[in-house]
């Protein structure tokens, strides 16, 4: 993540985390927004697991919220490992049980919702594990 734009998606990386703010005010995290459409993430809801191929991700509950008809679907979306090393590759969206929905291409700093939504999952996960290997402060 080389962008100065990064830094306002950081400074939400804790609560994606699971770290508690007295200033937080909701368990979801606005990421992007369409025309038609607020993308939200909840607080906390980074898992590190695998595919039933054995492939490494980083999954988070999402909710897709229809700014129109105020519907509200809820979803997990997740990024291979590998993806968030390249910076690039694909956001896989499934149901709350597990099944596949569909993908999408992103890249970091692609301007589109699923850059937005994969470079958060991603800096999750970098935080995460720098953290766990003693390299924060």
């Amino acid at each position: 993540m080389k962008s100065s734009k990064l830094w306002s998606l950081f400074a939400l990386l804790p609560l994606l985390l699971g770290v508690a703010y007295v200033q937080a005010q909701s368990e979801w995290l606005n990421v992007s927004n369409s025309d038609d459409n607020a993308y939200d993430i909840k607080s906390g809801s980074l898992e590190e697991t695998m595919t039933k191929a054995g492939v490494e991700v980083a999954t988070v509950i999402g909710r897709v919220n229809n700014l129109k008809t105020k519907r509200i679907d809820l979803e997990k979306w997740y990024v291979s490992v590998t993806d968030c090393n390249r910076e690039l590759g694909k956001l896989v969206t499934l149901d709350l049980d597990g099944q596949y929905k569909h993908e999408n291409a992103f890249v970091f700093e692609g301007g589109n919702v699923s850059s937005r939504i994969a470079q958060m999952i991603c800096g999750s996960l970098s935080l995460r594990t720098k953290t766990r290997q003693g390299k924060g402060i």
